[in-house]
């Protein structure tokens, strides 16, 4: 999860946050989303947000879509960079200095 992206979702859900604070804080998260997602308001799943008329659901969302998309590729780092350290542990490679078994 983006760090202030969750404060500002925090600061918007207290109750002694004014309402025109609340606007400008929905518009912060806004500005947060699009810079997160590489400048564009297009998100995965056909979400667009539109920039001067949004809910709070689709920022939500589009939140969800992109810590979604973060996690999936951490975790393809992290598998890649294991795959690569095994194929380099393996002794039956054709680069092994160890002859495989019955040669």
């Amino acid at each position: 999860m983006n760090k202030e992206f969750a404060e500002l979702k925090n600061e918007h859900s207290l109750p002694g946050t004014t309402e025109k604070r609340k606007i400008e804080i929905l518009k912060e998260m806004c500005d947060n989303l699009i810079r997160r997602n590489g400048g564009s308001n297009v998100f995965p799943d056909v979400l667009v947000i539109d920039e001067n008329n949004f809910t709070i659901d689709e920022l939500y969302k589009a939140d969800g879509i992109l810590n979604r998309l973060e996690a999936a590729q951490k975790m393809k780092d992290a598998s890649d960079t294991a795959r690569k350290s095994a194929l380099e542990k393996n002794k039956y490679s054709p680069d092994s200095p160890y002859p495989p078994k019955g040669e």
